[in-house]
């Protein structure tokens, strides 16, 4: 006897729903119109130093200059700025952010904090973007603040990062506040692409065959991978930041392959030549910049144009083949999937696109088309189970009617 499934009363569950909404859309109201609670501070104390900074150059001039702001800087050639710390400074610390920068802290003179590649890297130019804090006290004021920079390649030469001073723990506070996003988001999906891949693999298992889900988990590993290692709040996340620094550049080298092995899935293999041409080139640069970088030639910085070339070239190949097989079958599973596909590729060419004229972009886009996407191929697995589930159990009915 075939239980009939109990049926919930509609009217609860719309009521709960309704309830839902309401709450949700009170909560959005409140974080947007609502104050800022997260820094109430009676004191009006700024953790952002706000001193005169003064830019003695290669030839004995001297320019006052705004902080934060770039300035025209020959790389390799060291950046030198000072300032006097105010009589009644009695921050414990004073703080910057290096951009692929080796950077010294020097008062009254002596040296008291320095950050570069050589001492900490064996391979690479370029120190990797991070904060350096420098130990101050009381005792430090009415003395001269030096600050050297130096970058080894042009994308940061001459950039000087906003200076905090004031307790570590609340510079690091303000600086999650203002970039908090893009690490909570990169960690989402990362988590996501774990599962989506285990599910997948899990899938493949069970219905014995391969699940383009599995290649979409990839994709949004190397992306999840490329945000948190993107995130100003890097440092705090693993011990070596310069690893994920650097694993960034490799993620934007290697995501060709999962895109074109996803795509080419979709397609059944209809094009398989071009997406393997594409395969191919991408490894071929990985193998080039990574030898360049290893030998101090170039660092992956230089090369990122290469890798972004090759990205672009991806992109037309997916636009193109989805275009060829929509205009030839009118799918509307395959323009859900070249939607969702067509939002994601146009935010990571956003967010490259940002790279150049260094506008610090938070990764939210990109994100949440990925989210879209995945939500979209998510809605496309089940339609292919449920036809494999058909097919079964055709197959069964055709050997019953044979017995």
């Amino acid at each position: 006897m075939i239980r009939k499934p109990y049926k919930t009363n509609k009217n609860i569950s719309r009521l709960f729903y309704i309830l839902m909404m309401i709450i949700f859309v009170w909560f959005i109201g409140i974080q947007i119109l609502g104050p800022d609670e997260q820094f109430f501070d009676q004191s009006g104390h700024s953790i952002i130093y706000n001193g005169t900074f003064t830019w003695k150059k290669s030839d004995g001039s001297k320019q006052n200059i705004s902080v934060p702001g770039r300035y025209k800087v020959p790389a390799k050639q060291t950046m030198i700025i000072t300032t006097t710390l105010p009589d009644d400074y009695n921050e414990n610390v004073i703080a910057i952010r290096s951009s692929l920068q080796d950077v010294r802290f020097y008062i009254d003179g002596k040296l008291r904090k320095e950050y570069n590649a050589k001492s900490l890297h064996r391979f690479g130019k370029n120190s990797a973007s991070r904060y350096i804090f420098c130990n101050t006290s009381s005792a430090d004021a009415g003395k001269e603040l030096r600050l050297e920079l130096t970058t080894y390649t042009s994308n940061y030469s001459g950039v000087v990062n906003t200076i905090y001073c004031g307790d570590q723990m609340q510079i690091w506070s303000y600086i999650f506040n203002h970039n908090f996003s893009v690490t909570v988001i990169g960690s989402f999906i990362f988590f996501a692409s774990i599962v989506t891949i285990l599910f997948s693999i899990a899938l493949g298992i069970v219905y014995k065959t391969k699940f383009n889900m599995e290649y979409l988990g990839w994709c949004m590993l190397m992306g999840s991978v490329w945000m948190i290692g993107e995130s100003k709040m890097r440092q705090l996340l693993v011990p070596n930041a310069s690893g994920l620094a650097t694993s960034c550049f490799i993620m934007l080298m290697l995501c060709p392959l999962p895109i074109s092995l996803y795509v080419n899935n979709l397609q059944k293999g209809k094009y398989k030549k071009i997406f393997q041409s594409i395969c191919f080139i991408a490894l071929l640069n990985f193998i080039i910049c990574t030898i360049l970088h290893l030998t101090g030639v170039a660092d992956y910085i230089e090369t990122m144009p290469a890798a972004h070339a090759i990205l672009i070239i991806t992109f037309l190949a997916v636009i193109l083949t989805f275009w060829i097989r929509y205009w030839n079958h009118r799918s509307r599973s395959d323009c859900l999937l070249f939607f969702g596909l067509l939002i994601t590729m146009l935010s990571v060419i956003f967010e490259a696109i940002s790279v150049y004229y260094k506008v610090s972009v938070s990764g939210v886009f990109v994100g949440i088309a990925i989210l879209i996407l995945l939500f979209i191929n998510v809605i496309y697995t089940i339609h292919i189970i449920r036809d494999i589930i058909k097919h079964q159990q055709q197959e069964e009915l055709d050997k019953r009617k044979k017995i």
